[in-house]
């Protein structure tokens, strides 16, 4: 099954977790409780067919049945990856996507294809000797720089546990990226390799207040050939409301 449904993905955001299935789909959650009052559960991955012939919103309509046999008071919005076609029919919904960049191609095509500023930007970055590096030895710099630009956005960020968690349990699924000029730290990002589906997923990404122009956009290209070359045939941005 793709990495969103594997227990070492769900073990690493929460140790309680579970799946909902019947013989056409199956979903994962995690499960929230607060002083044993409220409980609810999550949905952090997209319903995975098991089968081409089942009907989706039958399953999501089935499965808020099932739900309240456990005491579960609501299901909160899914992750921003976890991109639902259907919805259940007792239930409010906001129309969210996701952008996806096809990196099976020829990288002259990838780079044909992006804008001529980023195209501009790329050849400056490389002039100037930027280079991206990659491995878990960067993750502490990696979260230090996505809080800090969270913190300059007014946006929670959290503690670093989960990606400590991702280091434990997802040792050929998660990747730290970051952007070198001068031997400075530019900017970072987090991804997460589905090497079942062939996707890799932009989880998180941060920077310094002004980073050296081009150089994120470099590092992101350079995201794009090093997945291309462990097969991956697509790179998810994940977030677009």
């Amino acid at each position: 099954v793709p990495l969103f449904c594997t227990a070492k993905y769900l073990k690493s955001v929460s140790s309680d977790y579970g799946w909902v299935q019947d013989e056409y789909f199956i979903a994962p959650f995690i499960r929230t409780s607060v002083f044993n009052i409220f409980t609810w559960i999550t949905f952090v991955g997209r319903p995975y067919p098991l089968t081409a012939n089942g009907d989706l919103e039958l399953f999501l309509n089935k499965m808020i049945v099932e739900v309240k046999k456990h005491s579960i008071d609501w299901i909160s919005h899914s992750y921003t990856h976890a991109i639902f076609d259907n919805y259940p029919l007792v239930s409010e919904a906001v129309q969210f996507g996701e952008y996806v960049l096809d990196i099976s191609q020829d990288s002259d095509i990838i780079l044909k294809n992006m804008h001529q500023k980023h195209r501009n930007v790329i050849k400056k970055a490389t002039s100037l000797g930027c280079v991206t590096c990659q491995g878990i030895q960067y993750f502490s710099e990696s979260y230090e720089l996505i809080k800090k630009t969270k913190e300059r956005q007014s946006l929670p960020y959290g503690n670093s546990s989960i990606f400590r968690n991702y280091n434990k349990n997802l040792l050929n699924s998660v990747e730290y990226y970051v952007a070198l000029c001068d031997g400075e730290i530019q900017g970072c990002a987090v991804v997460l390799i589905d090497h079942f589906s062939k996707i890799a997923y932009y989880m998180s990404g941060g920077s310094i207040r002004r980073p050296v122009g081009g150089s994120l956009n470099k590092m992101q290209f350079d995201i794009f050939m090093d997945l291309k070359g462990q097969g991956i045939n697509n790179y998810n941005f994940v977030r677009a409301r």
